[in-house]
């Protein structure tokens, strides 16, 4: 750590560590730097001759330089006092306290999306939150299919904060819509954060989210979108043992789809209305001989007659 001070005082009547004259520094409290010790700075006096250009004369110039003081504290993760006194002849001339926080640490965070899956051309929705001692100053979100690949400078989006908080958690968005995605395809990308604290340490976080794209509309020959009928009917799920019993408290959802929310129906069975063609996987539990059971079962939906059968997801 590095401390400056400026003397205000005349250029020569501060000398060097070699006398009485010195800057005294030290750290507080006693359990973070057991041991008082003094740091010397020298005062360096340059006398020398100049010629200002609006006179022309020759003057006598005193340049004045302070030497800057290193600490080496004992530890990295405080707030702690600093404390600064002025000796001049042996005599204690001035002094000044300043708080200050020692941040040997990297930020820590993480990015928490609102589900798993999202639909192309709506904003991805997540929270975030990040803690450091020395205060947060920006945080910086993207959307990438590299989890690893290095942080890139221009992001899509930036969050700058004046680090006055040690802990801060906020909601935000981002854009989907210049995503490239196959019509009738969905995509996985990283959503990206980095985080970075008072004095420069950084932090990244990453969290996996599929962006689904809606099938292509077709136009006819005014080049007006067809009328197109989308498939979607109510899936009914049993849960049951493989014996055919029915678990205690049986639960049914649809993986990675919290916004799809079963309807349950009695003995087992749970009914997904106005549930769109697709792929899914169902994922079953209950109770059984005291013990929680699970099990899960795929499914492809592609006409409405798909939707006429049963699925029954055993329980094991």
């Amino acid at each position: 750590m590095r401390v400056q001070l400026e003397i205000d005082s005349p250029a020569d009547s501060f000398a060097t560590s070699a006398g009485r004259d010195k800057i005294e520094i030290a750290l507080s409290p006693t359990d973070f730097d057991s041991q008082r010790v003094s740091y010397y700075s020298d005062r360096n006096v340059a006398t020398f001759l100049k010629t200002p250009a609006e006179t022309g004369s020759l003057v006598m110039q005193t340049v004045v330089t302070d030497v800057i003081a290193e600490l080496k504290p004992s530890s990295t993760n405080v707030q702690a006092k600093l404390e600064a006194s002025l000796i001049v002849n042996g005599r204690n001339e001035d002094a000044f306290m300043h708080t200050v926080i020692l941040d040997g640490d990297n930020p820590t965070g993480n990015v928490s999306p609102a589900r798993k899956i999202f639909d192309l051309g709506k904003p991805l929705d997540f929270s975030w939150v990040a803690s450091d001692r020395s205060g947060i100053s920006r945080a910086e979100f993207l959307l990438a299919t590299s989890k690893t690949r290095a942080f890139p400078d221009d992001v899509e989006a930036t969050v700058e904060l004046d680090h006055s908080s040690n802990r801060i958690r906020q909601k935000y968005q981002l854009p989907t819509d210049q995503l490239m995605i196959t019509p009738g395809t969905q995509r996985e990308f990283w959503l990206r954060a980095r985080f970075s604290d008072g004095v420069g340490h950084q932090f990244e976080s990453q969290e996996l989210v599929t962006i689904r794209s809606p099938r292509a509309t077709s136009t006819n020959g005014d080049g007006q979108a067809e009328s197109r009928q989308e498939v979607k009917g109510t899936l009914t799920v049993l849960v049951q043992m493989a014996s055919g019993a029915t678990p205690v408290r049986p639960k049914a959802i649809i993986k990675d789809r919290d916004d799809l929310i079963p309807v349950p129906m009695g003995d087992g069975v749970f009914a997904f209305p106005n549930l769109p063609a697709g792929e899914y996987e169902i994922e079953a539990s209950g109770i059984a001989g005291g013990q929680q059971k699970t099990g899960s079962k795929k499914v492809v939906l592609k006409t409405l007659g798909d939707y006429g059968k049963k699925v029954v997801v055993n329980i094991q």
